[in-house]
């Protein structure tokens, strides 16, 4: 019990380690509304992928969303521009039924999930 109370008073005494907040998606970034649904894997290697619905004209849930990744060689210290990475062919369908605010049928291409 002494060493365990011993352990934690040691552990109390050691100064945390200061984290930097950054924003890897702050809306309005490459003509994006708002990014929302994020993700973050790191590979093998020790790369960090981001990776977030981009809902291009607004914020809500229908309209145009692609799926943007931005990736970290230095564990997230600097990070490159993001890419469009989900569906480069035609545009797919939407709902016939729904249309956007502007009258246009949504292409959607949304909650992404990263297998690594």
């Amino acid at each position: 019990m002494t060493r365990l109370i011993l352990t934690l008073l040691a552990a109390a005494a050691t100064p945390l380690m200061a984290v930097d907040k950054v924003d890897v998606f702050p809306a309005g970034m490459g003509g994006v509304a708002l990014y929302r649904i994020p993700g973050v894997v790191v590979t093998e290697k020790g790369t960090v992928l981001a990776y977030c619905e981009a809902r291009k004209n607004s914020s809500a849930d229908w309209g145009e969303i692609e799926i943007h990744l931005r990736r970290s060689s230095d564990g997230g210290r600097t990070w490159e521009a993001p890419q469009h990475i989900a569906h480069h062919a035609a545009r797919l369908e939407g709902n016939p039924r729904k249309k956007d605010e502007t009258g246009a049928h949504e292409q959607t291409v949304n909650n992404p999930v990263a297998i690594v």
